[in-house]
């Protein structure tokens, strides 16, 4: 945007608003790019948040008690100033816009807002009287946003003259550099991605008078940087970062433009992220945050998303090793993006991300780590995943990263769960409504408060489980499944860094209508196995360890896991479920097929670029494939004597077992419980101790899905047809999913007959060569849903109020009786 237009807009907004301006506050500054200029609390953590800066221009004491501040021009009334607040004469006021006012309104040395400002996302800032009438607004759409701590002030206290700031001043005159606008962005050529050869880039800004600066080592360009004058030729990766100077005395330097180029690197098999920043070669990050740029390719090398943020380093005693985690965590104060818009998980539709994890698997990671598979824990969090556990599971994608164009290595991006981002769009969650513990070592709350926790644990030793009453008064505080799950999955892992290391659990106060019971986020997954550190201090460490043994540690890290579930295991009813849980998820997510296809999938997925990775770490990639071997003899050998030690553990008195039997008739597969079944995998023969619920979907595979059939017991299946079931388990069964090729009309005597389209949405058409007389529309099971009176030569068959299946139309004709297959798919 132009300086000229910026500043008409500002006077437009600021004429309309004159005829208040002696009767009311005056915005007088207002900062959303507040990255790391303004702190705003006095505690070990800087605070600084969003602010909107209030003057009074008049020489009388002014009361703005009931005044308004928002960030929407349409929802004016969203935070009244309290009552009784006063502003000096030619005195100012700053206000926080960080979102605290409804459930921390004392964190900051400030007064806070219940809103925050988001420039890049176009919001506004508007101020309106008691009476909830605007008097002035800005609207950053048309404003344009603020580089990192520059902000909108006046030029001089209370003027009509707006501009932008690169010293904002909150609490004080407004004074220092003030400029128009910011000049315009350089343009980078061509785009950045994978070339071969020596490439030529180059960098234009439309004839602007003044000068460009750029720099090829990732570091922002200023004013001292390399000056362009032509085409630069590069060589090697490299990412190009530039900056323009303009002649304009109005205008202030441009905003950065980054491009990274990939010269000559080797095809990889994985998406590709690259960022660029200063100092990031040396992989670390100690205790600095680095301004940086994120790229992201997918496997073709299309950039889909930008990013511009801020890295720090993810982990602790993994940081000795030389590929090193790392956050990233997108900046809207930068003025260039709000998140990174891009669902990289697979298994979530979110596609907005302002922070995510880069991991290089902790512990697990190779060469350094001890046997390490550079996949361990995002094979479980998969597993998580795809098994719906009661967990919050951090999603997995796994990405090949440079750093200004050097290669970096296999990473794992993580989805992260304690972040009040994740819980918003999974849970509905506000930010007052949430109290988040964690453990690592000590504990801490990273959201709201533990009192609701403690309360709880404090009330075990006067609560008898055995009693239904108090119970239910545990259950209702607790996600019951999430806490049966947590304690499976970790046992079975036989995970030796957990409960006083790398735990996380969460619930919602209620006190905004969404009411979440305590349930458990996984964390770091990558200790278990051989010959791991015990950081936990669990009796056995060896594949055979009872998974109760966690029964018999105490307290870990003193937040009362351990004794609260102990108190449930003295219910029957709790122990009775525990173990049933304990067996469906061995015979599904945690059996040796289910998880030997995860931990093969992520191999092969990364086996080609792991080449490259040993390249630049060292080992080799058969060293490697023998580690993740290991790890799959692990979950082998765990898998073939676990359900026997559950039930060593939990002795439960049943007379007998459920046995359940799937057969596949055909090709096609089903998706059971959380495990892929082909035709080649079944008979499937499964057993539970007690009563359970199946969930069970179809695939075509080259036939197409017809039927379920009960072979053997009793399932009330409302339609057989349908491909997905759901039933509770309580007897034998013996179920056959069955697929029927589709039969190929070109094997009809299509002079004859024709029908089409197949498969159909809305309608079948049929034409015959002779006239035809009736037509019955059925299902596969026989069943009459439609009859025709045709008596022509061709006729529609309505189709689009039928579900998804096979079905049939049976023509009569003086040829005699034809039965045709109709496949209806919407």
């Amino acid at each position: 945007m132009s300086g000229k237009h910026v500043h008409l807009v500002l006077m437009c907004a600021l004429l309309w608003a004159g005829q208040f301006a002696l009767a009311q506050p005056l915005i007088n500054e207002f900062c959303a790019a507040n990255l790391n200029d303004y702190q705003m609390n006095d505690g070990f953590a800087p605070e600084y948040k969003d602010w909107i800066e209030l003057y009074n221009s008049t020489s009388e004491e002014m009361d703005i008690g009931g005044y308004w501040l928002s960030d929407d021009v349409n929802n004016p009334q969203m935070w009244s100033i309290p009552a009784g607040t006063t502003l000096d004469p030619f005195g100012f006021l700053v206000i926080a816009a960080s979102g605290y006012a409804d459930y921390n309104p004392d964190a900051l040395v400030l007064m806070s807002a219940n809103f925050k400002l988001r420039q890049t996302a176009g919001e506004d800032v508007v101020l309106s009287s008691p009476e909830g009438v605007v008097l002035e607004y800005y609207d950053f759409a048309d404003l344009g946003p603020n580089k990192a701590n520059h902000c909108y002030a006046r030029q001089t206290d209370g003027s009509e003259n707006w501009r932008i700031t690169t010293n904002p001043t909150p609490g004080t005159s407004n004074m220092g550099v003030m400029r128009l606008a910011y000049a315009v962005v350089p343009d980078i050529t061509p785009e950045p991605g994978f070339y071969s050869g020596d490439l030529t880039v180059i960098i234009d800004v439309s004839g602007a008078g003044g000068t460009i600066y750029y720099t090829t080592d990732g570091s922002l360009p200023n004013n001292q940087s390399a000056v362009y004058d032509q085409g630069i030729t590069l060589s090697e990766s490299t990412s190009i970062r530039a900056i323009f100077y303009p002649e304009d005395p109005d205008l202030l330097p441009s905003f950065v433009s980054t491009h990274t180029y990939l010269i000559d690197e080797p095809a990889m098999n994985l998406p590709v992220v690259c960022l660029a920043g200063s100092d990031l070669l040396t992989g670390v990050w100690s205790t600095s945050i680095k301004e940086s740029v994120l790229e992201y390719f997918d496997t073709e090398g299309n950039l889909i998303c930008t990013g511009h943020g801020e890295t720090d380093e993810h982990g602790n005693d993994t940081n000795a090793y030389n590929q090193r985690g790392f956050d990233y965590v997108n900046q809207d104060e930068m003025g260039y993006e709000h998140h990174l818009s891009h669902a990289f998980f697979p298994h979530s539709e979110r596609a907005e991300f302002q922070r995510l994890i880069f991991r290089a698997a902790g512990d697990d990671q190779y060469p350094q780590g001890y046997q390490g598979a550079q996949l361990r824990e995002a094979t479980i969090q998969e597993q998580c995943i795809k098994g719906e556990l009661h967990l919050d599971c951090r999603s997995v994608h796994t990405v090949a990263v440079y750093f200004n164009g050097n290669f970096r290595g296999v990473y794992h991006i993580r989805e992260k769960v304690d972040d009040l981002d994740y819980l918003k769009y999974y849970y509905g969650v506000s930010s007052g409504d949430v109290d988040y513990i964690k453990t690592w070592g000590g504990t801490w709350n990273e959201y709201g408060s533990s009192d609701d926790w403690n309360d709880l644990v404090a009330d075990l030793e006067s609560t008898n489980a055995c009693d239904s009453l108090d119970l239910i008064d545990i259950t209702n505080q607790i996600d019951i499944q999430s806490f049966t799950d947590f304690y499976i999955i970790n046992s079975f892992l036989n995970n030796t860094r957990w409960l006083n290391w790398d735990n996380s659990w969460w619930h919602t106060t209620g006190e905004n209508g969404v009411a979440i019971p305590w349930r458990y986020a996984l964390w770091d997954l990558d200790s278990f196995g051989d010959d791991v550190i015990n950081y936990t201090g669990i009796p056995n460490m060896s594949v055979y360890a009872y998974p109760c043994d966690f029964l018999t540690m105490g307290d870990p890290g003193g937040q009362g896991h351990i004794p609260l579930i102990k108190k449930l295991f003295e219910s029957e009813a709790f122990t009775t479920q525990f173990v049933n849980r304990y067996h469906e998820l061995l015979n599904t997510t945690l059996s040796f097929e289910s998880l030997s296809q995860t931990l093969d999938s992520l191999e092969n997925l990364m086996l080609p670029d792991m080449t490259y990775h040993c390249e630049r770490w060292g080992g080799s990639v058969s060293e490697w494939q023998e580690n993740v071997n290991d790890l799959r003899t692990f979950f082998e050998q765990r898998c073939d004597t676990i359900g026997a030690l559950v039930d060593i553990c939990w002795p439960l008195d049943f007379e007998n077992g459920i046995n359940f039997t799937l057969q596949i008739e055909g090709d096609g597969s089903v998706f059971m419980n959380g495990v892929n079944y082909t035709t080649d995998d079944t008979p499937a023969n499964l057993s539970f101790d007690c009563t359970s619920d199946m969930n069970l979907e179809a695939f075509d595979g080259t036939d197409y899905f017809t039927h379920w059939e009960v072979n053997s017991g009793f399932i009330d299946l409302d339609d057989p047809a349908n491909p997905i079931i759901s039933f509770s388990l309580s007897q034998d069964i013996l179920l056959t999913a069955h697929f029927e090729e589709i039969i190929s009309f070109n094997a009809l005597d299509k002079a004859q007959l024709q029908t089409y389209p197949n498969p159909a949405d809305d309608e079948v058409h049929i034409v015959a060569g002779d006239l035809m007389n009736t037509a019955i529309l059925m299902d596969i099971s026989g069943r009459i849903m439609d009859q025709f009176a045709v008596n022509n030569y061709q006729f529609n068959v309505p189709v689009s109020h039928l579900p998804n299946g096979l079905y049939y139309v049976q023509i009569q004709w003086a040829e005699g009786i034809k039965k045709l297959p109709v496949v209806v798919s919407h």
